[in-house]
């Protein structure tokens, strides 16, 4: 019993541990026949999984949940002895016909029957004892538990391929889809703006007024695209970063222009500059750390109604270290782990009524990392928050794949 429990509990996968059990059940039993039958997962069928019955085509089958002699023991949840199979009237012709002698016991696990074992024996064998039915008892109890932790494991496994499967579809449709609507858009942008300077017609201030209002809601939807496709080349391992040697200056110079044409004069919001006369030079995608920028700078401003947003940067023999504070509305701590998540947002942010699409921290984050950097947060409610970039001076040989992968489910 020892030997025959321990080869089969230290399998892994179904199909080898159900196979294993049979062939451990005829050599225990002497038996001529043994077949395993689980229950299925509508609970309403018992399915035949293994058999060692030379006609290979009963495996898959799928009977009554309550019918043949693996039904009744399942429907009793007791261990059933037949001296006489062959004429027993709830007997399944088409299943070992060749067997007189029949036993078979439920497997059980927490309570509730699994499926059931089936031995066999010729019509010039002796009958199973008591004995044997409390021998392949005592097997079934042993073994259901792994019996059923693998049949979890296939369906979890089964289910993982079909979600990973729709993710691929997901991913390839956000790529197709965001990469279709930039060329009109883009050519909408350039109209307006072409209007807005006259080159249509004399305009006249309403109506730039009214063209300014326009470009800009359309440069922030020209964001969100580029955002949305950048998460699906993330997500397909498809994010591609170009390394080469540039000026830090000019780029915290147009991400603080872009920050400044977005804020709202209306707000009472000061940015604050504190900069080195001399920055060195850093291998890097320039136009993706200026992304990152934005994004903090962007993000600081829009979560500030009113006070103070600060950008500083520092310099050492490894590093620039890029410093995004701001006196806003803060992040609370139970919301921290899930801010760099795509597609998620403070409830704070929600109540107050401050728009944003979830993506901007988890991108960035995942381009930071790329370039073999950090970018780290410290947040109080109601005192404000900074995020902090750091970012060696070369990054790694070859350019690393980040090490957290991006969250599909941040504060902006």
């Amino acid at each position: 019993m020892y030997d025959a429990s321990l080869s089969v509990v230290s399998e892994y996968y179904l199909n080898i541990i159900l196979s294993t059990l049979t062939g451990r059940v005829v050599d225990l039993l002497q038996a001529s026949y043994s077949g395993i039958w689980l229950v299925t997962e509508d609970r309403t069928g018992l399915q035949l999984v293994a058999s060692t019955s030379d006609d290979a085509g009963t495996i898959g089958r799928v009977i009554g949940v309550h019918d043949g002699l693996a039904g009744k023991v399942v429907e009793t949840a007791q261990w059933l002895v037949l001296e006489d199979y062959l004429h027993w009237e709830g007997r399944l012709g088409w299943v070992a016909p060749y067997i007189e002698r029949a036993l078979a016991v439920p497997l059980m696990y927490s309570g509730e029957p699994i499926g059931a074992i089936v031995a066999g024996r010729s019509a010039d064998a002796p009958n199973f004892s008591a004995d044997d039915a409390r021998l392949l008892t005592l097997l079934a109890n042993l073994v259901s538990p792994v019996v059923r932790s693998a049949q979890l494991y296939g369906q979890l496994d089964i289910a993982m391929q079909k979600a990973n499967s729709a993710n691929e579809v997901k991913t390839r449709f956000l790529a197709s889809v965001t990469h279709e609507l930039r060329t009109p858009l883009n050519l909408i942008i350039n109209n307006l703006d072409f209007m807005r300077i006259g080159s249509f017609g004399k305009v006249n201030e309403e109506q730039r007024k009214r063209l300014d209002q326009t470009v800009r809601s359309a440069e922030l939807l020209l964001y969100l695209i580029n955002d949305l496709l950048d998460v699906s080349k993330i997500e397909a391992g498809e994010m591609q970063l170009y390394f080469q040697p540039a000026e830090v200056r000019p780029i915290i110079e147009d991400a603080l222009d872009s920050t400044l044409a977005q804020m709202d004069a209306k707000r009472d919001v000061s940015l604050e500059i504190d900069m080195p006369e001399t920055l060195p030079t850093v291998v890097m995608d320039a136009r993706r750390i200026r992304q990152v920028l934005l994004n903090l700078l962007s993000n600081a401003v829009k979560f500030t109604p009113a006070g103070d947003v600060r950008f500083q940067i520092a310099a050492d023999d490894e590093a620039v270290t890029f410093t995004v504070s701001d006196s806003g509305i803060g992040i609370p701590e139970d919301e921290l782990p899930k801010i760099f998540e795509a597609f998620q947002r403070s409830t704070r942010a929600k109540a107050m009524g401050i728009e944003g699409t979830g993506l901007g921290l988890p991108i960035s984050r995942h381009l930071v990392e790329a370039h073999g950097g950090t970018l780290t947060v410290e947040t109080e409610i109601g005192a404000g928050s900074t995020f902090t970039v750091r970012l060696p001076l070369v990054p790694p040989q070859t350019p690393r794949t980040p090490q957290r992968a991006l969250q599909l489910g941040a504060q902006v």
